[in-house]
């Protein structure tokens, strides 16, 4: 399992721009992990006021980081880092989103869980598989073109 302790070696992203808490399974091609949604995130508080949704790009974002994740840990096998592990310097660009539908909305006290998965490679691009779930029922899913280089 990758903390956000983690996650912050592993990424480019900081604090307040972090949409993961934490990865539990990281495959050839893919990951798995979720993002707790809280009240105190910056972006409810202007983001329909008395009724807060996370923006849906948000949760888009956060499917991307783990996509980082999956291309940047791929072939770790740990529960954790191991110690003077260290991250390749893999870079994920996005090229296109192929496909988005967002299916629910995600609101401060939802467990976002999120799943990335690799679908077809050629060369530096990959197709990728982006499901967003909250209490199992879909929030967001995509199909995302990436570059890894």
């Amino acid at each position: 399992m990758l903390e956000t302790s983690d996650l912050l070696q592993i990424l480019p992203h900081r604090i307040p721009a972090l949409y993961l808490d934490r990865v539990t399974e990281v495959f050839p091609g893919g990951a798995v992990g979720y993002k707790n949604v809280t009240a105190t995130e910056p972006q409810f508080r202007g983001h329909f006021v008395d009724n807060p949704v996370m923006p849906g790009v948000l949760t888009l974002e956060a499917l991307i980081q783990l996509i980082w994740v999956a291309y940047r840990c791929q072939g770790l096998n740990e529960a954790a880092l191991p110690e003077g592990w260290q991250v390749p310097e893999a870079q994920i660009e996005l090229n296109d989103i192929e496909r988005i539908r967002f299916r629910q909305m995600v609101r401060p006290g939802d467990r976002l869980d999120l799943r990335v998965e690799e679908r077809e490679a050629s060369g530096d691009s990959r197709l990728v598989s982006a499901v967003a779930q909250v209490d199992g029922k879909v929030a967001c899913e995509a199909m995302l073109r990436v570059t890894v280089s």
